[in-house]
């Protein structure tokens, strides 16, 4: 913190709210995602910490029709394990994994099942400890976009992280969705 200075008069080149005099990286704006904020840099990767998730800007990728990880994801596995890791408050994450409605429910909750459990592989070969993260597929019953087109499709394949649990207790963040319970697909209970 900067002594005997008004912070508002202090230069502040890249406008992220970090006077220059404390900035590790004055030229470009700090990336607020729980993560060394405070160092004023951009930090690899695209994932934010948000309310009771990690939200990530990048999909995981996955081969058609298979649980195989594309290697083009792996930059936001690294991301998602490295913010895990630097949030010790965590102690439950659930990894959501969502399907498009092109499938049979059957296939889809299988698909998006064994999809989020190589998610969970891939960030426990990343060191996140295996007890910090659980997996489930909720196939396609929780769409994000209750469109027909391959645009709702698009948004409606993919993979949450979800904080369910921190050191404080539960954090209430819904897991699964209305139209998942009505089709049997239970959330796992909050330990």
């Amino acid at each position: 913190m900067i002594k005997d200075q008004d912070a508002s008069s202090t230069p502040d080149n890249d406008k992220d709210g970090i006077p220059d005099i404390v900035d590790k990286c004055p030229n470009e704006p700090e990336t607020f995602n729980g993560y060394q904020d405070e160092d004023g840099c951009p930090d690899e990767g695209d994932v934010i910490v948000q309310d009771k998730g990690i939200v990530i800007l990048k999909k995981i990728k996955f081969k058609t029709n298979s649980a195989e990880i594309l290697p083009e994801s792996n930059s936001i596995l690294d991301a998602v394990a490295t913010t895990i890791n630097h949030h010790p408050e965590f102690t439950l994450l659930e990894i959501a994994g969502h399907a498009d409605e092109r499938a049979d429910d059957a296939y889809n909750l299988r698909l998006t099942q064994d999809r989020v459990n190589s998610v969970m592989a891939a960030l426990v070969k990343r060191n996140v400890p295996r007890d910090r993260v659980r997996s489930k597929g909720y196939g396609e019953f929780c769409p994000e976009d209750p469109g027909h087109n391959e645009e709702a499709w698009e948004k409606n394949r993919r993979v949450e992280f979800k904080i369910v649990k921190t050191k404080d207790g539960p954090t209430g963040v819904e897991l699964g969705c209305e139209n998942a319970l009505k089709h049997g697909v239970k959330p796992d209970p909050v330990p």
